[in-house]
């Protein structure tokens, strides 16, 4: 019996480790929130491949500027030896039935209407290009982070008002049972405060789902797992925005990664333009080639040649001409979207800004609503005391109080969330 405890007692002891395990708590602020959904985040770590990928490809570019060698080894079969016939000599022969043929070649280009630059050039803005991605991809993680922790915040704090609510109506709820007792209500004023009670258990169970929700759509963002609880250390609060509207607009059309990326593909399609050109130009290449060849596997006939060769196509019934039109065309449709990208990013910079601008003035308005609630609330449940107030007057001033603290919790959440998408609409951390 005493080793069987024993062994019961062992196994609830290593039982209620592993729960305290899959409960563990880690405690983050915002910042670490935002390093951790940066080092966790698939779509990030994608872009840094892309970066890579457009590393490689300029690296590529630029092996062309170098020569090349090629190595080629043939073997041909005839259904006779070639030969020629010569009066009073007869047949010479003038090569072999079968042939055995090792070459080696290399050729460097001179001078290709500076084709190969250009090709160089427009990969290192692919690379740029890739870069400035990636920075976006960074960004829109940042905000997606800072709205995910202020909604749980948000949502917290709303499960803190319908708690304390709820815990006030319960207080209510056993006055007014007093008071029926004694006779000194009727039976609709108590029944009236019981419905009152249950709605407000119902928005309770609707506020931590609420909670649940947010956390679990944060802990998405992160890739954090399900089984361990994340508990927020930074509580909702107002920061002044340091920058005026149209400083705003200004930081957003210097630092937008969009603008950046675009700007970029604007030079990209002037590079474009130039390459077409190329085509204008001749093309000067040296290549030099070595030839072995003989009738037997391991040839010794040998010889070997250099070669400077010029070409130039001057004329494609005016094909070049369109490709250079053509190429100008990119041009000016990149210039005009970014023309539109600069009108839309200013708009979304003011839509932003208008919205904090908004939550930030509600944010005093509710504040004293909550003082006047919290004192109207007082006043009532002292006359209820004195039977000089009804239980109407006490549940309503209870719902004022109620929807008070939460425009005030909405307006400040609000306004957090609209500072961090303002933030990225102007394209900084």
């Amino acid at each position: 019996m005493m080793l069987k405890a024993i062994l019961w007692a062992g196994l609830i002891f290593l039982f209620s480790i592993n729960i305290l395990a899959a409960e563990e708590i880690k405690l983050l602020g915002l910042q670490e929130s935002i390093d951790m959904a940066l080092k966790n985040n698939l779509a990030l770590l994608s872009a840094k491949e892309e970066i890579r990928g457009a590393e490689l490809k300029k690296k590529a570019a630029f092996s062309d500027f170098f020569p090349k060698l090629n190595v080629q080894y043939g073997y041909t079969k005839l259904n006779e030896a070639p030969a020629v016939f010569v009066p009073k000599i007869g047949y010479i022969p003038l090569g072999w039935e079968e042939t055995y043929q090792l070459s080696l070649g290399l050729e460097q280009p001179i001078f290709t209407g500076f084709s190969l630059k250009l090709l160089y050039e427009l990969a290192d803005l692919g690379l740029d290009i890739s870069k400035i991605r990636y920075e976006f991809f960074r960004q829109e993680i940042i905000y997606r982070v800072k709205e995910g922790y202020f909604q749980i915040l948000k949502a917290k704090k709303l499960r803190e008002v319908t708690e304390q609510a709820l815990k006030q109506i319960e207080a209510h709820w056993q006055v007014a049972q007093q008071f029926y007792g004694a006779g000194m209500i009727p039976k609709n004023d108590l029944l009236q405060t019981e419905v009152q009670l249950a709605q407000y258990r119902q928005n309770l169970i609707k506020a931590e789902n609420a909670v649940a929700l947010a956390e679990a759509n944060f802990y998405t963002i992160l890739r954090w797992p399900t089984t361990a609880k994340i508990q927020l250390q930074e509580a909702l609060s107002y920061t002044p925005f340091p920058h005026p509207l149209l400083e705003s607009q200004n930081i957003a059309l210097a630092n937008r990664p969009e603008i950046k990326e675009l700007a970029t593909i604007w030079q990209q399609a002037r590079k474009n333009v130039d390459l077409a050109r190329s085509a204008y130009y001749p093309k000067i290449v040296l290549s030099g080639n070595y030839l072995k060849a003989e009738d037997k596997p391991f040839p010794n006939a040998e010889s070997w040649q250099v070669l400077a060769l010029a070409k130039w196509t001057f004329w494609e019934w005016g094909k070049t001409n369109w490709q250079v039109d053509e190429a100008k065309v990119r041009v000016k449709q990149a210039e005009n979207t970014l023309e539109e990208l600069k009108d839309k990013i200013r708009l979304e910079v003011k839509q932003a800004y208008l919205s904090m601008q908004e939550a930030e003035k509600n944010i005093p308005v509710a504040q004293k609503a909550i003082e006047q609630a919290e004192e109207n609330l007082r006043i009532n449940q002292a006359l209820y005391q004195e039977q000089m107030a009804t239980s109407t007057q006490v549940l309503d001033a209870q719902t004022l109080l109620v929807q008070a603290m939460t425009n005030y919790t909405n307006a400040l959440a609000d306004y957090n969330i609209a500072q961090a998408r303002l933030v990225r609409a102007m394209g900084i951390n």
